[in-house]
């Protein structure tokens, strides 16, 4: 489920996502962790290397307690 970059500086799910966990000084190991799911696959969906599915979009969504719609809109981190 990635959204393509469509323009300017328009960032991708992938790349809201990240910068949102970065943000808030989240660890990729304890969300890892928690959703089930091996620290290197976590982190190469989150750098673009590896296509984020919707499930997994939920999975950590859930954990981080945002809708995953916050990441699919335009708004701005």
């Amino acid at each position: 489920m990635e959204c393509p970059v469509r323009g300017g500086d328009e960032m991708t799910v992938n790349e809201k996502l990240k910068a949102y966990i970065q943000k808030r000084g989240i660890k990729q190991s304890v969300i890892a962790n928690a959703i089930g799911m091996n620290e290197r696959t976590l982190n190469g969906i989150l750098n673009g290397r590896i296509t984020l599915k919707v499930n997994t979009l939920v999975s950590v969504c859930e954990f981080i307690r945002v809708d995953p719609a916050f990441f699919l809109n335009d708004n701005t981190l």
